[in-house]
């Protein structure tokens, strides 16, 4: 609940060095009719950048020292007022037996009244779709408040906006805020200068030598940092990451120089220069960590980055978890013009559920191809299964089957996102090797978007869909590989890991929970950013509903709905959530611990 009326809030801080003397600060709302959150946000704000309060606790502050400070309390706090947007505030200073008073009654806040922008090439002349652009996407709209760092920041973001896209030089020409004090109207003014238009030159490589310099070169190329194309900085960034993501280089950096324009050539050009830091040719990494689905796990990968006689990349994995022990080897070839590469490996795998153990090999064998934020991939894959129900014999099956794999990422920020979504597909088709020869046919789709709302401060809505399904005759031995569990961290919170499955016990299995044809699972969650002094922090509070269900018939689904809350937080490693949920079906609490994208 705001006050509106007038209110006085005081603190008293004392000098513990010498000279000692009481200071005391009293903050009113003033006709500005401030709400009290306002008032504790001001006080706290002059707190911390007023000089008075600033030098007060230097051990080496002299009486001299402190009585100019005090003396000049009220001009400093006056402007530091003025680039809150209260420009009409007062400030009274009153001493009395070694004690001083600072009384600040609040002026109302600044609200701008117009704002002109504007954006013109080098000799003056107005660019009318870009003046449209910049005006469109201008951060401080008409009734607004004005404040110093808004508005700077709304420059910053303009200039930046315009020096992304072409015009490398751009620059701010003049800016001004006319701030009317009887009115407590703000009106701005921002011409910026577009500079030449400016277009990727010649590209050079520095630092290459185990792994050949063309192949920065044709990296740099797929992410669209060519010679002839207009600069962006976003095609800097996906250079720099695209030749990161190779697996060959340690660090990539993409450094720009604007080339001197020879007689009337346009537009102009700049020289890339990409410097690299490369790997060596063999890299063995280990990690140790704890999963609250999985507990204990050891991870071991040994990559070589150019095989003797063979220039393609080998992978060999081990993952080692309490209920899921995998030993994997991939290769990968170089990419051709077009980003298309040749990919095979094999994967042993082990698979605890209960009662139900099963292992697998997998052998598959394809061409993959990433480009611009989207992943397609073509591969054949043959799948054996073996799997033990308790003491029973085991079941064998086998199936060879063909897939087409496509995935597509939009983000504002590939680290962090905050806004955009991810969608992926994995169609297959294939025929089962044992119990006789039937065809099947499985698909799998998921979704996340996040969208923000208007206010910074109330978050982003994060929503999350899975579909997924094998079509065959009943009998079909399907390989439980190709069947779906769900349950855990990822997809439906407040149950373990592949614990949601379906209800087998009508046949025979006495209530197994055991793999099936169909699954679906959705799930809704607010991230809702903290706030501290008015600021946006990095630590989000989240609430969350998860539902999903497992089943070989759409009439004999069993939904299993979890619900929580639980914090998230940018760490050194990438976004990690800790989340309590509760679900509904078990009636029990987990604790769930995560880091990354839950896509």
């Amino acid at each position: 609940m705001f006050v509106t009326a007038l209110c006085s809030l005081s603190a008293t801080f004392p000098v513990w060095a010498q000279p000692t003397q009481e200071i005391t600060l009293a903050i009113q709302a003033g006709s500005g009719k401030a709400s009290t959150v306002d008032v504790l946000l001001t006080e706290r704000w002059l707190k911390s950048h007023a000089q008075l309060w600033r030098f007060l606790s230097e051990p080496e502050l002299t009486q001299a020292e402190l009585n100019d400070l005090i003396a000049r309390a009220p001009l400093d706090i006056t402007q530091l007022l003025n680039t809150r947007g209260y420009f009409n505030s007062r400030v009274q200073l009153s001493q009395r037996d070694g004690h001083t008073d600072l009384s600040v009654e609040l002026g109302p806040l600044t609200t701008i009244a117009t704002v002109d922008v504007r954006v013109t090439d080098k000799e003056g002349n107005e660019l009318p779709e870009l003046t449209q652009t910049m005006r469109d996407d201008w951060g401080l709209k008409p009734d607004s408040t004005f404040t110093q760092s808004a508005w700077q920041r709304a420059k910053d973001n303009a200039l930046i906006a315009l020096a992304s896209n072409t015009y490398y030089q751009a620059r701010v020409e003049n800016s001004q805020a006319d701030i009317d004090p009887t009115t407590q109207l703000a009106h701005l003014h921002v011409e910026l200068t577009s500079g030449p238009a400016f277009i990727f030159g010649p590209i050079t490589v520095v630092g290459a030598s185990r792994y050949q310099a063309t192949q920065a070169i044709q990296l740099a190329e797929l992410a669209g940092l060519q010679t002839g194309n207009a600069y962006t900085a976003q095609t800097l960034f996906d250079a720099q990451r695209r030749i990161m993501d190779n697996g060959n280089y340690s660090a990539a950096f993409v450094n720009l120089s604007p080339m001197l324009a020879s007689g009337l050539e346009q537009p102009a050009r700049l020289s890339a220069r990409i410097e690299v830091n490369e790997k060596p040719l063999q890299r063995l990494e280990a990690s140790i960590g704890v999963s609250t689905d999985s507990g204990p796990r050891l991870h071991l990968t040994h990559t070589h980055h150019r095989p003797p006689l063979l220039e393609w990349q080998a992978t060999h994995t081990l993952d080692w978890q309490r209920d899921a022990k995998t030993l994997s080897s991939n290769w990968l070839s170089p990419h051709n013009e077009a980003a298309w590469q040749w990919t095979g490996g094999l994967a042993l795998a082990q698979q605890i559920d209960d009662d139900i153990t099963t292992n697998t090999h997998n052998w598959r064998a394809g061409r993959t191809q990433s480009l611009n934020n989207v992943q397609r991939t073509y591969y054949a894959q043959l799948v054996q299964s073996k799997e033990r129900v308790r003491n029973q014999t085991p079941t064998t099956t086998s199936a060879l089957s063909g897939h087409w794999a496509w995935s597509r990422t939009r983000w504002d920020n590939p680290t962090d996102p905050g806004n955009g979504h991810a969608l992926s597909f994995d169609v297959g088709t294939g025929v089962t090797l044992s119990q006789g020869a039937k065809p099947y046919l499985r698909a799998h789709t998921q979704w996340l978007g996040l969208t923000p709302f208007n206010n910074p401060k109330t978050g982003r809505l994060a929503t999350r869909v899975a579909l997924g399904g094998v079509i065959a005759s009943e009998h079909t031995a399907v390989p439980s590989s190709d069947l779906f569990f769900t349950g855990g961290d990822t997809s439906v919170r407040g149950y373990a890991l592949r614990s949601i499955g379906r209800s087998d016990g009508q046949a025979n299995n006495q209530g197994l929970t055991m793999p099936g044809r169909l699954m679906w699972l959705g799930s809704l969650e607010w991230q809702r950013p903290t706030t501290w002094g008015g600021d946006v922090g990095r630590v989000e509070q989240t609430w969350f509903v998860d539902a999903g269900a497992v089943s070989n018939r759409l009439n004999e689904q069993r939904i299993y709905v979890g619900t929580g809350t639980g914090v998230r937080f940018l760490s050194p490693v990438g976004p990690m959530q800790l989340d309590m949920a509760y679900g509904h079906q078990t009636r029990e609490w987990r604790l769930h611990l995560f880091v990354g994208i839950r896509f």
